[in-house]
């Protein structure tokens, strides 16, 4: 279920959680569930930015309001699925090379090291099997 790793976080470590990044090499996270803090913090951080004002507003209003109609919207969203899609896709490479090296090793006490190399060819000819797995059940 969605939510339901943060919702295990709150519960033993409190409202505020410092998580490590993807594969513990991304930036550190901090997943805040408490409303009043989320709400300091999101309007502590709108006073960092420059207010226009005047022509100078009107101008960038002016700019910017297509792109938050329908048609604006409609247009960012294709180009937002096409991103995950994409995202998506690559991600499947890198499950079906860590299924592989989970196999490898743990059956047959073999490093395969798909991870480090996805040219490898037992990497290439396994290449999309999760993913057509998945679809299929």
């Amino acid at each position: 279920m969605a939510g339901e790793a943060e919702f295990c976080w709150k519960n033993l470590y409190g409202s505020v959680v410092r998580v490590k990044g993807i594969l513990g090499i991304g930036e550190d996270q901090l997943v805040v569930s408490d409303l009043k803090a989320l709400s300091q913090i999101l309007s502590s951080a709108l006073q960092h930015f420059p207010k226009a004002e005047g022509d100078v507003h009107k101008q960038q209003r002016k700019i910017l309001n297509p792109g938050f109609g329908a048609a604006g919207s409609w247009a960012f969203l294709a180009i937002s699925q096409a991103c995950a899609q994409s995202m998506a896709s690559k991600q499947m490479e890198f499950v079906d090379a860590a299924t592989l090296d989970a196999i490898g090793q743990g059956t047959f006490d073999v490093q395969l090291g798909c991870l480090d190399n996805l040219e490898i060819p037992v990497a290439k000819s396994y290449q999309g099997m999760m993913c057509i797995t998945i679809l299929s059940s």
